[in-house]
């Protein structure tokens, strides 16, 4: 049995390259149990073993058929032909066994690209991490799955039941489809004229919205809309390596509710003024400003506004203005509240038109990527993904989940990324870059720990409101 690729999943397969291999990694960190020896994490693994890969999409493996080389497919596999000690590995953590060696061991298995003769994941079981921690890191090619969904289902697969000892592997749970809205599931009885007339308005607002990009790549506009491509050319736009270097911090949420109330924005908003505080600090630190703002692209889900079933990426980004060439903290959070909301407002306007035109705006990027060429037509600065996560305490089997880390890919062109989950209140910052690109990238967490406390010190709430 076989599942034909959607366009923008196949993608990824063609975009598969030595220095930007296609997947992304989720590492939730857990603390052994109370009252368990520090031998908790093995004993688990060893439950896990037990376990064979019956779960959905842990069984697809890249179909090499002659029609697949040119219209990529997944083939379904037993389970008997999954090689479940190839796939799940245990690795322990270098001495002391603090953040530093923990980041360490991240990055080098996030380097290493997927077997893609084989099922498209592993997962890593991370031992003898400081304070009676360990880690599971799911790493996973992103043609199979968007990050949005895997994360979903990594919470659903943790249990909100401490006494809980019952939960399967994650290569047994599997990944479940998305559920069909009712307008995806309707069945189409209006006719040909109706067709037409779909396919002349869906022309029209996607050519509208071309046009408003192109006005704004020219500056023509002021509404803060802020266009792909038209970013300044710096160090974190060029060609990368293979090296990766994985920085993570986790933050309380609150202070950053506390930001958008003070900005009037969304929290999106208040990690957007954070991170470009964060990032004048950092570019100051390399002896690197540009003149031009550092341009954000930020991943957007589409699901919702193009009413789909598909199971696979339907994805799209906006640009927000991180505002870096300016020092004054409220003129930076007005620049991003403005971007941000003529963003959503350009893209989500479009409702079920979104994912055309964003695949007409993101080819360019894709060929680019395809050919190793991102770097001569950046589609933005730094790439940021802010996605929800868990509400409240989570468990494995006892093991209570502290912090989720999910890594996404980068480019030529594109040499770091940020992702943001909210997990029991805190914020989880995970950076992946390029060390070649992005020198001494360790330094961004506690950027941004500086930078909240320096604008929680500020007047940005009485310079913004006019108190």
């Amino acid at each position: 049995m076989k599942k034909r690729m959607a366009l923008l999943d196949g993608g990824f397969i063609r975009m598969d390259r030595t220095e930007s291999p296609q997947h992304g990694t989720v590492t939730i960190v857990f603390r052994i149990p109370d009252g368990s020896d520090d031998g908790f994490p093995l004993r688990l693994a060893d439950t896990m073993r037990q376990h064979a890969a019956t779960g959905a999409r842990f069984n697809w493996v890249l179909s090499t058929d002659f029609v697949d080389n040119l219209f990529p497919a997944w083939k379904i596999v037993s389970p008997n032909e999954i090689d479940l000690d190839f796939h799940f590995r245990v690795a322990r953590v270098s001495a002391p066994g603090g953040e530093t060696e923990f980041a360490e061991i991240v990055s080098r298995i996030s380097a290493v690209p997927l077997d893609m003769s084989r099922p498209a994941w592993e997962v890593h079981l991370i031992t003898e991490l400081s304070d009676r921690r360990f880690a599971i890191l799911l790493k996973m090619h992103h043609a199979i799955v968007d990050g949005m969904t895997i994360l979903q289902t990594m919470i659903e697969w943790l249990s909100a039941d401490p006494a809980a000892t019952d939960t399967p592997p994650l290569w047994a749970f599997g990944v479940p489809d998305v559920p069909a809205t009712a307008a995806a599931t309707e069945p189409n009885s209006r006719g040909a004229l109706a067709s037409i007339r779909d396919a002349a308005s869906s022309l029209a607002a996607v050519a509208g919205a071309a046009k408003a990009t192109i006005n704004a790549a020219r500056h023509r506009r002021n509404d803060g809309l802020h266009a792909p491509y038209a970013v300044p050319k710096m160090a974190f736009n060029k060609t990368i390596t293979p090296d990766r270097s994985i920085s993570m911090t986790v933050l309380d949420q609150s202070k950053f509710k506390a930001v958008a109330s003070d900005i009037g924005g969304t929290l999106n908003d208040a990690v957007g003024v954070v991170l470009g505080t964060a990032l004048r600090r950092y570019l100051a630190d390399v002896d690197e400003r540009p003149d031009r703002s550092l341009v954000a692209g930020v991943l957007t889900s589409l699901r919702t506004a193009v009413e789909t079933t598909a199971g696979g990426n339907v994805i799209s980004f906006i640009f927000a203005d991180l505002a870096t060439d300016t020092d004054d903290i409220a003129d930076r959070a007005q620049r991003v509240v403005r971007s941000t909301r003529a963003g959503k407002e350009h893209l989500l306007g479009l409702g079920k038109n979104a994912m055309r035109y964003s695949m007409m705006m993101l080819l360019p990027y894709i060929v680019a990527n395809i050919t190793g060429t991102g770097h001569r037509m950046p589609l933005y600065n730094i790439a940021v993904s802010n996605l929800p996560g868990s509400r409240g305490p989570l468990y494995l089997n006892g093991a209570a989940a502290e912090a989720m880390h999910p890594t996404t890919i980068i480019y030529n062109g594109a040499a770091v990324v940020l992702v943001i989950i909210s997990w029991n209140g805190k914020l989880c910052f995970t950076f992946n870059s390029c060390p070649t690109a992005v020198p001494r990238s360790d330094r961004l967490g506690a950027y941004l720990a500086d930078a909240i406390a320096t604008i929680e010190g500020s007047s940005v709430s009485t310079s913004l409101r006019g108190d």
